[in-house]
C-alpha cells in the first residue's frame, strides 16, 4: 500500500540528514511512482471523498477540510482523480443510500 511506505519514508527522512530534500524526492518518486505532492494530495483526496460519503458538509466545507484553498481547484484534482465532479459523486452515492 502506499500510504504505508510514504509514512516509512517520511519517518526515514529526518534520520537521514545526509541526503538532500531532492534525493529523497527522487528517491521517493522512485518507490511510489509518484512526487511527494501528488501523494499528498491524493491523501487529502481520499480524505475529501470520504467526507463527501459519510458527512452533510457542502463542497466547500469538505474542499476547506482537506487542506485545498478552493472548492474549484478540489473540483479539478477530485475530477481528474476520480473521473467525476464531487457534486456528481455525492449525488451519486447518495441515491445509492436511500430506500
Amino acid at each position: 500500500m502506499k500510504t504505508s511506505k510514504t509514512l516509512c519514508i517520511l519517518r526515514i527522512w529526518p534520520a537521514a540528514p545526509n541526503i538532500s530534500r531532492r534525493q529523497m524526492e527522487r528517491q521517493f518518486k522512485q518507490l511510489l511512482d509518484e512526487a511527494p505532492a501528488q501523494t499528498y494530495r491524493n491523501i487529502r483526496l481520499e480524505r475529501a471523498r470520504t467526507l463527501l460519503m459519510e458527512t452533510d458538509l457542502s463542497v466547500m466545507e469538505v474542499a476547506m477540510a482537506a487542506g485545498f484553498n478552493s472548492d474549484s481547484v478540489f473540483s479539478r484534482h477530485f475530477k481528474s482523480r476520480y473521473g467525476e465532479t464531487p457534486y456528481g459523486h455525492r449525488g451519486r452515492t447518495k441515491d445509492k443510500t436511500r430506500p
